[in-house]
């Protein structure tokens, strides 16, 4: 038994080694495993191939760019993207929460859904990939200029969160400034209100606005990006817009309010010029418009929409008597391409 002592301990010692060897290569090695690996095509002709190694601690990214010239080979091109840790914990998460398996593989159209992707945006820069991993219920993209972006997120708890994002010439974001809206319960609900309505009118929850504002946006944003809930009143609702879609261009926009006020766009501006509308009263009921829908039959000579603020949307024809003499009683038309604002 005596004899048997000296052995039992180098075994005994020779296990801890192998338990603290492990331990250490696992603190040594462990930043150097691929968490997830990304194969992203970008679909387009010739087109290219992205290779995507996430780790914990960064982002390896290879690049094969294809060319369809004779004689002409691809070439590749390699980066190594660092994240701080936040970013890359948010990162991993999502990716742990939206895919089954560590190797992924993607192309541009699979990302096109609604909202901003990761996958996408993580190519483009750490405050880039910021942007896309915050949670939300519903997003707001605004730009008031080319040179500020408002993104707006609202949370299924009933919180906004904005992050004011800073755009230099390059495309590339150089600051964020991220600020809840601390307003009081029935200023939320507005905004709330304002954003739900905007998403059953577009049908989508990743909602996308420039400067070119309706009046009755106007100080929603006003509130948003001045923090100040005092521009926040019902006054004014968005009820009606009516197009027309028979020609092959651009055609006019009526907006119609629930004060009895329309703007009628018939003008396009270019960059972040904002078209100035021709701005009225009127004094018809819709509600005829819409009773008698069903009396007037399909006219190949085009389609009048109209929609409503819940997302409904009727549909009816030149040969409708009511919408034509409520188009004639405000002097507007619908039936021609906008032009340009001198």
């Amino acid at each position: 038994m005596k004899n048997n002592k000296p052995k039992l301990l180098i075994i005994i010692i020779g296990v801890v080694f192998i338990i603290i060897g492990i331990i250490l290569h696992f603190l040594v090695f462990k930043d150097k495993s691929v968490y997830y690996k990304i194969t992203y095509d970008d679909n387009s002709a010739p087109g290219s191939q992205s290779i995507i190694e996430v780790y914990n601690d960064r982002i390896d990214i290879s690049t094969t760019h294809y060319c369809s010239a004779k004689n002409c080979s691809p070439t590749k091109e390699n980066k190594t993207l660092k994240y701080n840790k936040e970013i890359m914990d948010k990162l991993i998460k999502y990716l742990k929460n939206n895919y089954k398996k560590n190797d992924i593989k993607v192309n541009r159209e699979d990302l096109m859904n609604d909202g901003i992707n990761p996958i996408e945006y993580l190519m483009l820069g750490e405050k880039w990939l910021e942007l896309s991993l915050e949670d939300y219920e519903y997003l707001i993209e605004y730009h008031e200029n080319n040179t500020y972006g408002y993104y707006i997120y609202f949370k299924d708890d009933n919180s906004i969160v904005v992050k004011k994002a800073k755009i230099n010439d390059k495309y590339d974001i150089v600051n964020i400034d991220t600020y809840n809206l601390d307003f009081k319960k029935e200023k939320i609900k507005l905004l709330y209100k304002y954003v739900e309505n905007e998403s059953k009118t577009n049908k989508t929850k990743y909602i996308i606005k420039s400067s070119i504002l309706l009046k009755n946006e106007t100080n929603i944003f006003k509130s948003i990006v001045e923090k100040d809930e005092k521009y926040l009143t019902e006054e004014e609702e968005l009820v009606y817009i009516i197009s027309y879609s028979g020609v092959n261009c651009p055609t006019p926009i009526l907006y119609l309010y629930n004060d009895n006020t329309y703007e009628y766009y018939y003008t396009f501006a270019t960059g972040y010029q904002k078209p100035t509308p021709k701005i009225g009263n009127y004094n018809y009921d819709i509600n005829k418009i819409i009773k008698n829908i069903d009396k007037y039959k399909e006219d190949p000579s085009g389609i009048y929409n109209i929609n409503e603020l819940n997302g409904k949307t009727y549909k009816t024809y030149s040969t409708n008597a009511e919408l034509k003499e409520f188009l004639n009683s405000i002097d507007v038309k619908l039936e021609e391409c906008t032009e340009q604002q001198n």
